[in-house]
This record gives structure tokens, C-alpha cells and sequence, in this order.
């Protein structure tokens, strides 16, 4: 008999500054924060969907042409208060994309290598 009382949760794994620079030219990186502050600084190679836009395939498929529901993606936001990478992970989730991990430090922990866009 089912359990009515089981939900099914999406995990989010949290990793550090090492991974992602050992992962760098493998996943697809994206910036959570506004477009403003992505301007200023961001991580070398990252994409910016701001936590308050939608996020879809297309979108996806447009930054990342090889892009797929498998495709790593490594999310990060400021600082490890900031919550607008969560954000876009569960709207990863929701779409299907459930190979995706959170930088938690952010831009503000991050000692590698940047960009700007100004």
C-alpha cells in the first residue's frame, strides 16, 4: 500500500571552491545575482540568469547550445547569506535539470579566476 504520508525532495549538494574550478570547463556555470552586479565581477567563463528572471529549455539552450537535462551545471549567488542561487535550482529542478550544484561561498569567496563585463 502507498504511504501517503512519502514526499520526494530534491537535494541540494553544496560544493567548494576546488570542485568548481576542477569543473570549470566541463559544467555550465551561472551567476544567480542581477545583471548589474554579474557586470561588475563573475566567475571566468559564467552565464547570468538572475534569480528574477524565468528560467527555461530555450534560455538554457540558447547560453549553452549542447545544454541537456544531464548537462552539470554549478550555481552561485554572493555570499554564502544569499539565497538567490537556491532560487534558480529549484527552478533547474522543476524543469528537469537535477545535475546541478551549489557554490555556497559565491562571488565573495571565490579566488579564482573572474570577469567583468563593463
Amino acid at each position: 500500500m502507498w504511504n501517503p504520508n512519502l514526499y520526494t525532495q530534491p537535494l541540494i549538494c553544496h560544493v567548494n571552491q576546488e570542485f568548481v574550478k576542477k569543473n570549470m570547463n566541463k559544467a555550465l556555470i551561472i551567476d544567480a545575482l542581477p545583471e548589474k552586479m554579474y557586470n561588475k565581477k563573475h566567475i571566468k567563463g559564467a552565464i547570468n540568469i538572475p534569480y528574477n528572471k524565468t528560467v527555461s529549455h530555450a534560455l538554457l539552450r540558447k547560453k549553452c547550445p549542447k545544454m541537456n537535462k544531464n548537462h552539470p551545471i554549478i550555481v552561485y549567488c554572493y555570499s554564502k547569506e544569499c539565497d538567490a542561487a537556491l532560487k534558480i535550482i529549484r527552478k533547474l529542478n522543476k524543469l528537469g535539470y537535477t545535475n546541478s550544484v551549489h557554490y555556497k561561498a559565491g562571488i565573495q569567496g571565490w579566488k579564482g579566476p573572474t570577469e567583468s563585463s563593463n
